[in-house]
This record gives C-alpha cells, sequence and structure tokens, in this order.
C-alpha cells in the first residue's frame, strides 16, 4: 500500500504542494510543521531513548524535502528553458522581417546585376555594330576617295597625253564635215550659232582629250559683237581655254574665216569686219603659242550657196584636203 507520505510520480503534483503565483513549488505549512517537530525531537537533551517511529518519520520526511526540492529544481530548469525557447521564439520572430527583406534585397539586387549585364552586354553589341558600321562607311569612303583619285589621275594622264582624235570645233560652216561624211559626229563639235551659246560644245569635246582641237569660229560672232573684234577675241580666247582647262595637252589650230560674198555683208553690214577679226585671231595665236592657218586656197565666189554664207559640196572636198595638210585628223 502506498504511504500518503510518497512523493508524486515523475511528472504528477504532491497532493501537499501547491504552486505559487511565480510558478516555484513550495512545502506545505504542513509538511513544515512537521519537519520542525522532528528537528525538535532530535535535537531533545533528555536522557530517554528514541523510538523507531520517530526515526521512520524523520527520514521520511527528509526524502520528501529531498524531493521537493528536485522538483522545485526541475520545474525551475523547466520553466527556464521555456523561456530561452520563448526568447529564441521571440528573436526568430523579430530576426524573420529583416531576414525576409534581406533576401527580398539580395534578390532585386541579383535581378538589378542580371539586367545591368543585359543593357552592358547590349550596348556592348550595340557599340560594336555601330563601330563596324562606322569602319564600313569609312572603308566606303576611303574606295570612293581611291576611285575618284584614281580618276582625277586618268584624266590628268589622258589630258597630259592627249591621245584621243583630232576634233573639229565651230559653227553651222563645220557641221557639213559631218553632213558630206567626212567625219564622224563624235569628232564634230558644232552649233550654228556664235561663242556664248558653244560652251556646252567645247566642253564635250575637251572629254575627247584629242590630241588636236581645230576651231573654225568667228563667222556668226560678226554679228554677235557687232563687228567689235576686241570683244570677240576676248571671249574666243577664254572659249579655247575652257577645253585646255581639261585637256591641257591638245594642240591648237584656229582657222582664218573666210569672207562671206557680198550679198550678204550688203545685207548686214557688221560681216565687212571679217578682217579685223582675223587679225585679232593671228595676233591670238601668236601670243599664246598656238596655230593660225589660212586654209582657204583655191577658194572663189562659185563655192557660195546663194545666201552668200554657206558653201557647196564641192567646196568641202577642197577645203578637207586643204585642213589635213596643216592639221591631220
Amino acid at each position: 500500500m502506498k504511504n500518503r507520505f510518497d512523493g508524486p510520480q515523475k511528472g504528477g503534483s504532491h497532493p501537499y504542494h501547491k504552486k505559487s503565483s511565480g510558478g516555484r513549488v513550495l512545502p506545505s505549512l504542513f509538511l513544515c510543521l512537521l519537519l520542525s517537530l522532528t528537528l525538535l525531537l532530535s535535537g531533545c537533551g533528555t536522557a530517554a531513548a528514541s523510538t523507531p517511529v520517530d526515526v521512520s518519520l524523520t527520514a521520511e520526511l527528509e526524502t520528501i524535502a529531498s524531493r521537493n526540492a528536485e522538483d522545485e529544481v526541475a520545474a525551475v530548469h523547466e520553466i527556464e528553458t521555456s523561456r530561452a525557447e520563448a526568447a529564441e521564439e521571440a528573436a526568430e520572430e523579430a530576426a524573420r522581417p529583416a531576414a525576409e527583406q534581406a533576401a527580398k534585397d539580395a534578390e532585386e539586387a541579383r535581378q538589378a546585376a542580371e539586367e545591368a549585364a543585359k543593357e552592358a552586354k547590349e550596348a556592348a553589341d550595340r557599340q560594336a555594330a555601330e563601330e563596324a558600321a562606322r569602319q564600313a562607311e569609312e572603308a566606303e569612303k576611303q574606295a570612293e576617295e581611291a576611285a575618284r583619285q584614281a580618276e582625277e589621275e586618268a584624266k590628268e594622264q589622258a589630258a597630259a597625253s592627249a591621245t584621243g582624235p583630232a576634233v573639229m570645233i565651230g559653227d553651222s560652216r563645220t557641221a557639213d564635215f559631218y553632213w558630206y561624211e567626212y567625219l564622224p559626229a563624235e569628232r564634230v563639235y558644232y552649233l550654228g550659232m556664235s561663242i556664248p551659246y558653244l560652251e556646252e560644245k567645247v566642253t564635250q569635246a575637251a572629254m575627247t582629250y584629242p590630241c588636236r582641237a581645230f576651231f573654225m569660229n568667228g563667222q556668226n560672232d560678226l554679228d554677235e559683237y557687232h563687228g567689235d573684234a576686241n570683244a570677240f577675241i576676248v571671249a574666243y580666247e577664254a572659249f579655247i581655254d575652257k577645253l585646255l582647262a581639261i585637256s591641257p595637252g591638245t594642240e591648237i589650230f584656229c582657222n582664218r574665216i573666210i569672207p562671206d560674198a557680198e550679198n550678204a555683208v550688203a545685207e548686214n553690214p557688221s560681216r565687212g569686219a571679217v578682217e579685223d577679226f582675223n587679225a585679232a585671231i593671228s595676233d591670238m595665236c601668236a601670243r599664246r603659242g598656238w596655230h593660225y592657218v589660212d586654209t582657204s586656197a583655191g577658194f572663189d565666189a562659185s563655192y557660195y550657196n546663194a545666201d552668200g554664207i554657206h558653201f557647196t559640196y564641192a567646196w568641202y572636198k577642197i577645203w578637207w584636203e586643204n585642213i589635213n595638210a596643216v592639221c591631220p585628223f
């Protein structure tokens, strides 16, 4: 049978103990009185011998006190452990938002780093593409410049050498060398007008880099400059210089103007100044080192057309031979 003073089973509660408001287990008043009585009896100075009951009671009380002390220590340890766990949980709970925020910040930083790396790669790729495009454009410019320089050099060489076929440049009298098939069209540059209207023609002729250029101008310019030889020769020299600016190696020949018939001069007195024009042409050629040639040998009034300005087919055959004698075509 269980003694009523036996201690509680593990994890149980002793019937003579109660918990204080602080949670610690304390001996009951009854047990305290018994313990005090036991101590008093054990300390008594009487001569009487202790009874077995007293010894047993004392031992029982000591056992109960020892068990109560162990329970109290265990309870305190349990409370402290519980408090430590609660504190740990509280600390974890308090640290959780900061840890979550730190993890969020770390993720955002990782994403930002990835985006920055992506942008850097795109920027590098874009920069590389732009650099490649710039280099390609520069190479294209260099190629164009090289081609231009090569073309300029070719032109300069052609101009200096002037190896193209000889050409004729003049007015409507010149045109019949083409119409009568003495020369192909690409070697006869004519227009039935005065010098100011022939600039395109002389430029076209110059671009063939002819070895010789035979000028037959002046007949229409008698009207254009109203017989003023000085004004005419200034324009004529500038006209020839346009060809030499493009083809400086070309040899220049200037033909003497064959006068109009009397009926043509009677209709337009300015045409009577033809010999003044021829004298100016001769002086210009002597000054510039050009050739002034008179190819009218064998000409007479029978070779005029009815207008007294243009010539018959028969004259062109003679004229062609005279020209080739001084300026071979």
